[in-house]
């Protein structure tokens, strides 16, 4: 019978005296979609952020996942841009900035002022859709 083979080669590599492992480089797009505050926002948003967008979330070091989650459904319903993440973190650190837990925006009276857009006709629907679960209704 003939010998085992021989075991295989390290992983680890000397290169310049310092050990090279395997570890997955966690600053690569794919690592970084799962990270917490990252996975949050490609929920919300639909999208992910380019790479630049996720290191600034990643920077901005995002404890609180709840609070974040809504810092950007409110930044949703208001229409901003998701890709402004420095004013999600100025909602994210100054939680007052938030808009009101219903989401309710004040629409002008019919008639008056500006139309609503659609994006704001199809969230206005929504927050009157959810208030009426709220009080106790069924789709």
């Amino acid at each position: 019978m003939p010998p085992p083979p021989p075991d295989p080669p390290s992983v680890e590599i000397a290169l310049d005296g310092e050990a090279i492992t395997d570890k997955p480089d966690p600053t690569t797009p794919k690592a970084m979609t799962q990270q917490p505050a990252i996975a949050t926002y490609r929920a919300i948003f639909q999208s992910t952020p380019s790479k630049a967008l996720m290191l600034q979330i990643l920077e901005h070091d995002i404890g609180d996942i709840s609070l974040w989650e809504r810092v950007m459904i409110a930044w949703l319903r208001k229409g901003y841009n998701p890709l402004n993440i420095g004013g999600m973190f100025d909602w994210y650190d100054n939680p007052t900035l938030i808009a009101s837990p219903s989401g309710q925006r004040s629409a002008a009276p019919a008639g008056k002022g500006q139309p609503l857009s659609k994006v704001e006709r199809s969230m206005q629907a929504i927050d009157e859709v959810e208030e009426m679960l709220r009080k106790g209704g069924t789709l």
